[in-house]
């Protein structure tokens, strides 16, 4: 992300960007970065702590501003539906931390992608 706040358009940029397509995880029409696979469950009791790790959640907000700094738009929209989906019932996500960078990177896209008409 700070590279591409420094120095838009370079190679280096552009390298840093090409592996974070590479790390990422795509699932239909939703873009994602994943610290390690995290536990299925399938007990609805349970279901809360297999959720989505405040580490994921963090890392895909930084990756989204990495992609909106460079204003690609249609990369960044598949991230913007994955962190959408992970927002609990009260708009936060699983911490303040992973919350305060997502709606920071959330807030980027908007920006970019709202117009005045």
């Amino acid at each position: 992300y700070t590279l591409t706040k420094a120095d838009v358009g370079s190679p280096a940029t552009e390298q840093a960007l090409n592996l974070l397509r590479q790390c990422a995880i795509t699932e239909g029409d939703h873009t994602y970065w994943q610290y390690t696979k995290a536990p299925v469950c399938h007990d609805y009791f349970w279901s809360y702590f297999c959720r989505t790790r405040s580490c994921d959640v963090e890392t895909s907000a930084y990756a989204l501003l990495a992609f909106v700094g460079t204003e690609n738009i249609a990369y960044s929209l598949n991230i913007v539906r994955w962190l959408i989906e992970q927002r609990n019932p009260r708009g936060g996500f699983k911490s303040t931390q992973d919350t305060v960078v997502a709606l920071q990177a959330l807030s980027a896209y908007a920006e970019l992608t709202l117009s005045d008409g």
